[in-house]
Formats: structure tokens, sequence, C-alpha cells
């Protein structure tokens, strides 16, 4: 098989274990769901995104971007994303983006959702914030809003 089909489980790679340096941590992505996938996906926060970003540097884990690199969504919460072998890291960079994800990644695996479009489309509906405060404005906000 060649190296652009392989694809990989957390069972015969193995768990990654973030807690025990402080930082709190999910697996996600179509392996989680699908058993399987073309790498190993961990959703990661630090409260000092500081001494995360030197940790997987020293850790041997390669830079490969930051959200403005995913995605044109001016909304989009940040991120810096990581790889070592088959483990991709997406450490975001505040807690509630990271707890917004923490949900969106729940609500995939509750509705056994195995497309990737559709998995994108609800961490874009869960962890976009701007997009909630549009939506879920207050009656106050919503009259400001409109120069009442």
């Amino acid at each position: 098989m060649s190296d652009e089909n392989k694809t990989y489980s957390f069972e015969e790679e193995g768990h990654l274990e973030f807690h025990r340096i402080g930082m709190k941590s999910i697996p996600f992505g179509s392996a989680t769901i699908l058993g399987r996938g073309k790498d190993l996906d961990y959703l990661v926060y630090d409260d000092s995104l500081a001494r995360a970003l030197l940790w997987f540097l020293s850790e041997g884990f390669t830079f490969t971007g930051t959200s403005v690199d995913y995605t044109e969504r001016k909304t989009c919460p940040t991120f810096t994303t990581f790889r070592k072998g088959p483990y991709n890291i997406v450490l975001m960079h505040t807690y509630e983006d990271y707890a917004n994800y923490c949900k969106a990644h729940k609500l995939c695996v509750d509705l056994n959702i195995v497309d990737k479009e559709k998995r994108i489309e609800v961490f874009q509906a869960v962890g976009d914030v701007e997009m909630h405060r549009e939506i879920y404005l207050i009656p106050s906000e919503q009259r400001h809003k409109q120069g009442e």
C-alpha cells in the first residue's frame, strides 16, 4: 500500500497522553468515527500557548500552519497545527474555542457523521462564536444593531 493510501488507527499506533504534561486533549477526526483515518487527529488546549508551542517543537513535531492557512472565514477560531508521523495536532488558542470544538466533535460522533464535509459544517456551526453572536443576539443588542 502506498503511503498516500495508508490509514491509521489509534488502537494500532497508540494514544498520545497530553494530560500528563497538563494539556487538555481529545482524539477527533475520521479515525474516531470510522475507526481508521489518513492521520490521527488530536484537539489540544493549554493555558499557556507559548509553552505548548515550544513543547511541540521540542518534541519533534513539525509546524504545519495556522487557522489562516485552512480557511478564509474571518470568524474561524484561531489554532496552530503540528504533525509528527501519523499524528496531526490542532492546538486551539482559547479555551472557549477548544470547548466548542469538543462539542462539535461529540455531535459528529453521536450522530455518526461519516462524511468529512458534513463534519466540517458541524464544526463551523458549533465552533464559530461570532456566528453565534449574530444568530442569538439578545433583544437590546438587536435594537442597538438596528439603530433604535
